[in-house]
């Protein structure tokens, strides 16, 4: 039987006053294991009832509560129902809500609305666990599993369904201590959790269960104390064994109820190479300029207001089909599917303004909220490439002095295209060199290899810059052969050095791909085992037998694959299941705010896990601070890369300077 994270709907009625708790309710959700699909009227949730059937229905803010129910269960027949609606001080006005009760068709059960969303979700998730161990159920899901313990972690209940977190199938018999069961370096946390004082409040945190020779499940658990000295216990596993039904990344920003990054990538991926006459997409980035230092001075729960109003903003200027998203901290993207680059820019500027125009608290008085934002097409012809260019764009922008918006494009003149394909055939060109290194010891594990060119002026062309350029005039092919080949002669001429070559997607998706590389791979046979090939997370969209091949012929020729710039785009976990990989490089847009989103953190946790198990190494790029670096080395992560370890260098000066330790554990 396949496993299955719970599918949970909530349809959302909206009250006459205020927006009720539905969006909120969905965001608050997304930062747990569960799917969750978001209902807002009749179509939606015919639609919905398509898929894959729900372990629970949430309807939130009806008019009727009995209305809502026989309305649900002729879209969703016997499905259990939580209704959330009402508030904690007695009976909804509009309606005497129904208490739980079972009939022929299903239970339903309800909630008020006025609770914190967090013990909403508590009660969201007890629920699907009940709905879990109704007869008739298909799916063996994942969680949540509900139990009871003192506040010293003593068993007082037994656990149904607590044998899927345990890889070594340790129960917890009544009367037993739960703490050995959670790893040393949780265990002091949850203890103290345990002991929270007030009763009815729920609580969440995440925590790695002990299990054969180690190597146990992530877990998330929520508590609730109950009163005379117990606490309930939701645990649902992060990381389970077998093949996942709805395995997914959080589709909204628990802050801004915005589209997170992973969701929006796959409405990207879903769109790119779509052409449509007439359609002329673009993609915008955000970055607000000072809202560090604003932040300083007003403390995160006013710095989330902010967030939501800049999330608001773009909703209005920026509004249907357009689709928002938070990336990450301070940044947003937006995709316009039918706005062009001019007009792009001009909306642009009217969310500048608008930014400017937000009410800083007295706190940050003196600052004024700045944006800078950056703009890019061709968003059908590769999304990737144009985030990053927009990214680019963005950064332009800010170093200019900020406040302002920048569109993004190849900056090569016609003539100067040609003048660089003529260098390229030249080699006109160097091999630079950036380290990659384990937390301790200072010694490179291995190098990545980088091209630079230098443009008309001297100044050294981005690399967005390059791929544009490149791939307008047919030249990436021919160069990533010259690059693989430079690469190898260096590896020949230093028996120590071990090094990693970028491969674009146009190459890896060749006909001629992987015999080109492999010709010159014999060439060098003692080399093969010192290279690394890093790939696009896009190169395995390929169909899977298709891309599984090509990867199956490189590691038989000895050639480690990596997937770079995990985290960015499309980044599915079963990829790192799937495809012989020996490492995957974490992207900045994860590991650049682990300090500032426990959503981050708790990817490149899972991320990290999975890996592992899997015998697959970890790099985390960027790494720009020790603090960085130290929590990126607590979640697990086995290799660093960036500013903090070492800028990149002429391959000449580099090899000549610095002893490359030659091995690294995949």
């Amino acid at each position: 039987m396949e496993f299955a994270l719970p599918h949970v709907i909530v349809r959302i009625y909206f009250p006459e006053v205020g927006p009720g708790v539905g969006p909120d309710l969905v965001a608050a959700l997304g930062v747990h294991p569960v799917e969750v699909t978001e209902a807002r009227d009749h179509h939606e949730a015919r639609r919905a009832a398509g898929g894959r059937p729900p372990s629970l229905v949430v309807v939130t803010d009806p008019p009727n509560h009995r209305a809502a129910v026989a309305a649900t269960w002729s879209e969703f027949p016997k499905t259990p129902i939580l209704i959330v609606g009402g508030s904690a001080a007695g009976p909804d006005t509009r309606e005497q809500p129904l208490a739980m009760e079972a009939t022929e068709t299903g239970w339903v059960d309800t909630v008020s609305a006025s609770l914190p969303l967090t013990d909403i979700c508590w009660h969201v998730l007890e629920a699907i666990g009940r709905a879990a161990l109704l007869p008739g159920v298909t799916e063996r899901l994942l969680g949540p599993v509900f139990m009871e313990v003192d506040d010293r972690g003593n068993v007082l209940s037994s656990a149904v369904g607590i044998d899927q977190l345990l890889v070594d199938g340790r129960r917890p018999r009544i009367g037993q201590s739960l703490l050995p069961l959670i790893e040393p370096r949780d265990r002091d946390d949850f203890a103290r959790m345990l002991e929270q004082p007030q009763v009815g409040a729920a609580r969440f945190c995440t925590a790695r269960l002990v299990g054969e020779h180690g190597c146990g499940h992530t877990a998330s658990i929520g508590m609730r104390r109950l009163g005379a000295g117990r606490v309930g216990l939701l645990f649902q596993p992060l990381i389970p064994d077998g093949p996942i039904l709805g395995r997914h990344i959080n589709n909204r920003d628990p802050i801004t109820g915005l589209l997170t990054r992973w969701a929006i990538s796959r409405l990207l991926e879903e769109s790119e190479g779509a052409g449509d006459m007439g359609r002329e997409p673009t993609l915008l980035i955000l970055k607000l300029d000072n809202f560090r230092t604003v932040s300083e001075h007003i403390g995160s729960r006013t710095t989330d207001v902010i967030l939501v109003r800049v999330a608001s903003i773009l909703g209005q200027i920026l509004p249907y089909p357009a689709v928002s998203s938070r990336l990450m901290g301070d940044t947003f993207l937006t995709y316009l599917p039918d706005v062009g680059v001019d007009e792009a820019l001009d909306r642009s500027r009217r969310v500048i303004e608008a930014v400017n125009g937000i009410d800083v608290p007295a706190a940050a008085s003196g600052f004024r909220l700045r944006a800078s934002i950056g703009v890019a097409g061709e968003v059908l012809a590769d999304h990737d490439l144009a985030i990053r260019l927009a990214e680019v764009a963005a950064a332009t922008a800010r170093a200019a002095g900020g406040n302002r918006a920048v569109v993004a494009g190849p900056t090569l003149t016609p003539a100067r295209a040609a003048e660089f394909a003529t260098e390229m055939e030249r080699g006109s060109w160097e091999v630079w060199l950036q380290p990659v290194v384990p937390p301790v010891g200072g010694q490179a594990a291995f190098h990545e290899s980088l091209a630079r060119f230098a443009n008309g002026h001297g100044h050294l062309v981005s690399r967005p810059e390059f791929f544009t350029t490149g791939r307008a005039n047919g030249l990436l092919e021919r160069f990533d052969r010259m690059m693989l080949q430079r690469c190898l002669q260096l590896l020949e001429a230093h028996p120590d050095a071990r090094l990693s070559v970028n491969i674009s997607f146009e190459t890896f998706a060749s006909n001629a791909f992987p015999d080109s590389a492999l010709e010159l791979i014999r060439e060098a046979p003692d080399s093969s085992k010192r290279l690394i090939l890093e790939i696009a997370p896009r190169c395995l969209m390929a169909p899977a037998p298709d891309a599984r091949s090509r990867l199956e012929a490189l590691a038989a020729a000895g050639v480690a694959v990596a997937i770079d710039d995990f985290g960015s785009g499309i980044c599915r976990l079963h990829y790192l299941t799937q495809f012989p990989l020996a490492m995957v490089k974490l992207d900045e847009l994860v590991t650049g705010y682990v300090d500032d989103d426990p959503l981050q953190r708790e990817f490149v946790r899972v991320v990290a896990g999975l890996c592992h198990a899997r015998g697959i190494a970890t790099v985390a790029e960027f790494t720009r601070s020790q603090e960085q670096l130290g929590r990126l080395v607590e979640d697990g992560v086995d290799l660093f890369q960036g500013e903090l370890l070492g800028m990149p260098a002429p391959a000449a000066r580099v090899l000549g300077e610095s002893r490359i330790h030659p091995e690294v554990t995949a």
